[in-house]
């Protein structure tokens, strides 16, 4: 059985919900999996517990200030000791890593993945892309339109045989939609990410307070779902703002409660500053929501306005309230958003199917 070594961000983000849903499918089965979790967030609970579940190995390194080459060395000596046939490398801060091993080792298939979004850049993460193109067997990017940018902006033609196009797939077994409770009271927003700078929840906050005055407003619900460094700011944003009742923080969710969270919610809002493919949009996809998010890239590649949900210019918390409105007293265009979404997911984001065309990289010489 072959071993495959996946390097992931420590905290929540779309990497591990990539890496369960890769080994979980009918062609990660036929492999040994080794997860190598590195970051400056500490060891998500909900990773290692399945890990522990699935019974793969697993291990953790906190990522130091700086380019940490000392950590990266001893990930480079727990890589060797598995002697992997393929490593699928998440994480640019470890390329160093990875490309020490596979230089040694030149049977060991080396694939990075690309998921920052490019616009949101430093020059080193951009020196950081260049290094993968160079060192890598593969290069995976998540949409065409990333691609394109990598090439405009390295000045350079990308090499066909290094690089692919493999959308990130969620389990569609596990989200699916349930019939929704028609008489409930609660009128149930959501959100899910990380809460961070480059998610614009002060935006969406401020959209919320603008539908004050509403006949619906004090059933109003929107709930955040995430942890992160911009959590108490928020919490006082929504104090100042005086609609605390109207917001609940739920925290950190694993993947059993985010099913449910998305299940239970109306309408689902995207506010971010750009994604490379949010997770939580093609969750909300294939739970059959309507979506209203930033107008953005990462976003507006899979939101098609009017179509299978609404888009918002960036930080324009009068249009997205007004969006709000409109999808809470338009019973007809939520069904018409909730269709499309469900249409989209079964379509376009299903593990599986994302899954085979990894192991394919892998067993391609």
């Amino acid at each position: 059985m072959k071993k495959v070594v996946q390097i992931l961000y420590s905290g929540l983000g779309g990497t591990g919900s990539v890496f369960f849903s890769m080994i979980d499918s009918n062609a990660g089965k036929k492999y040994e999996h080794h997860a190598i979790f590195y970051g400056i967030e500490p060891l998500c609970n909900e990773y290692e517990e399945k890990c522990k579940q699935m019974d793969v190995s697993f291990y953790y390194f906190l990522k130091k200030r700086g380019l940490d080459l000392s950590t990266q060395n001893k990930i480079r000596k727990l890589i060797n000791q598995i002697k992997p046939d393929a490593i699928i490398n998440h994480s640019a801060q470890t390329i160093f890593a990875c490309y020490a091993h596979r230089f040694q080792n030149a049977s060991c298939k080396f694939i990075t993945v690309e998921h920052q979004a490019n616009h949101l850049k430093t020059d080193r993460m951009w020196t950081l892309s260049k290094l993968s193109l160079k060192f890598s067997d593969q290069v995976v990017y998540l949409t065409n339109n990333y691609r394109i940018e990598v090439e405009e902006k390295l000045k350079k033609a990308l090499d066909n045989s290094i690089h692919t196009i493999i959308p990130n797939g969620i389990s569609l077994k596990n989200f699916k939609p349930q019939k929704r409770n028609e008489n409930k009271n609660e009128i149930s927003l959501g959100m899910i990410s990380r809460l961070t700078p480059n998610k614009d929840h002060p935006t969406l906050l401020r959209a919320i307070k603008l539908l004050k005055g509403k006949p619906y407003f004090d059933r109003l619900k929107l709930h955040i779902a995430g942890s992160g460094i911009t959590q108490k700011p928020l919490e006082s944003t929504a104090e100042e703002l005086e609609i605390d009742k109207q917001v609940v923080f739920t925290g950190f969710l694993n993947e059993e409660q985010i099913v449910s969270f998305l299940q239970n919610l109306d309408i689902y809002i995207h506010a971010t500053y750009g994604e490379t493919m949010s997770t939580a949009i093609m969750q909300a996809q294939a739970t059959g929501l309507p979506i209203i998010a930033s107008n953005v890239k990462g976003v507006n590649n899979v939101i098609n306005h009017l179509q299978n949900g609404l888009l918002v210019e960036l930080e324009n918390a009068e249009v997205l309230a007004e969006k709000i409105d409109l999808l809470v007293n338009d019973k007809p265009m939520r069904q018409k958003f909730s269709e499309a979404s469900l249409k989209f997911a079964k379509e376009n984001l299903s593990s599986e199917i994302m899954a085979e065309k990894y192991f394919k990289l892998i067993e391609s010489q």
